[in-house]
């Protein structure tokens, strides 16, 4: 009995694989984007990359997702962009969707904006034993 109850669940788990993979080959088009990354300010660009597999000719188009400002790619119809002017510190996220006669996919990549490292002003202070000569350097 145990035997038969595993080979009808692995039938059904092997039914519902078969038909996830087909269903996603419907679309005829794969969208891979690059990791997330990561940049600290003052540097307020970075490039975002993608790659497609098509079953046919297809299109490509980035956009803005959402973020802290609302910034537009360099080449939106490129799958490798710069993207410029995030000044502001916080995440965003670019969708890239491609489609072609099947269909389309989107995939979305995120870039991390730190904000600026704080610098530390050391002011280096001597006394001479004379206390009437301080020098700030």
């Amino acid at each position: 009995m145990k035997h038969i109850i595993f080979f009808i669940r692995s039938a059904i788990l092997l039914l519902a694989l078969s038909f996830s993979l087909s269903c996603k080959a419907q679309s005829g088009c794969f969208v891979q984007v690059s990791c997330r990354q990561s940049i600290t300010l003052p540097t307020d660009s970075a490039t975002i990359f993608a790659q497609v597999a098509s079953t046919g000719p297809y299109t490509s188009v980035w956009n803005f997702f959402s973020g802290p400002l609302t910034v537009t790619p360099v080449s939106p119809a490129a799958l490798n962009t710069v993207v410029r002017n995030m000044d502001s510190p916080g995440v965003y996220i670019f969708s890239l969707t491609a489609t072609n006669s099947s269909g389309s996919q989107s995939a979305k990549d995120t870039v991390i904006v730190n904000p600026p490292l704080k610098k530390h002003v050391v002011r280096v202070v001597t006394v001479y034993s004379d206390s009437s000569s301080i020098i700030q350097q």
